[in-house]
């Protein structure tokens, strides 16, 4: 059972991490249509 929470909590960091990565991703490609 606590394998379980921690897989829930990792698999929600992972997640966040990429949420963040696309987010850096959009910001790099508007830098990049602008200069």
């Amino acid at each position: 059972n606590k394998q379980n929470e921690l897989l829930r909590m990792m698999r929600k960091k992972t997640q966040s991490m990429e949420e963040e990565q696309d987010q850096l991703n959009c910001q790099l490609r508007q830098l990049e249509i602008a200069s």
